[in-house]
């Protein structure tokens, strides 16, 4: 539980991949972005069992999980994928430091922006269909980038180069933020194990 506690103060992500047992879960869980890719194997646990249960909702795991793991026996296997969207989300603090530092589209940009992008692509495919003749297999996916590519052809040029600009800030700044967060979660991470 402490590295758990340890990932989520330094809004590091986690991946659980092929198998993963009961330390491995409580581990997972600090992360501040959670991918699920298996199962969970449960064995007698070596770290607090009585605190387990309150770790778990403070990191988020849902109610119904955290009953389940309770209940279950030793050596029983739990999909952990049947919780993947829920557990696998990820929490508002992130979301918060990120949105601190690098803001975001206002949600009439954001509509703008996406019609931009569903119109450049439209672009693509007319000119990949004109380019081989697959009429017949682009046209469907052309007709629903049409649909999606609305009001974009109206938009300004000036303001169409804004928004392009403003994504690529954002974007970077994101990737910005992360990378700071894993860099100062190492930081921590070899720090506690020195004191270890």
């Amino acid at each position: 539980m402490k590295l758990g506690n340890l990932l989520r103060q330094a809004h590091l992500s986690v991946i659980a991949a092929d198998s993963c047992d009961l330390q491995c879960f409580v581990v997972l869980v600090g992360g501040v972005s959670r991918a699920i890719t298996s199962d969970l194997s449960l064995s007698p646990p070596v770290e607090s069992v009585d605190q387990l249960p309150g770790y778990l909702k403070e990191m988020g795991v849902p109610d119904n999980l955290v009953t389940e793991l309770a209940q279950a026996g030793d050596n029983v296997t739990i999909s952990l994928t049947r919780f993947a969207e829920e557990i696998g989300e990820s929490p508002e603090i992130l979301e918060e430091v990120i949105l601190g530092r690098c803001g975001q589209f206002t949600p009439e940009e954001l509509e703008d922006f996406r019609s931009l992008q569903a119109y450049r692509f439209l672009e693509s495919l007319k000119l990949l269909e004109a380019r081989t003749g697959r009429k017949e297999e682009l046209s469907p996916v052309i007709a629903k980038y049409e649909v999606m590519a609305e009001g974009a052809a109206e938009l300004g040029f000036e303001y169409q180069q804004q928004l392009l600009v403003q994504w690529q800030e954002i974007s970077d700044c994101r990737k910005q933020v992360l990378n700071d967060a894993q860099d100062e979660a190492y930081e921590q991470v070899v720090a506690q194990a020195r004191r270890m």
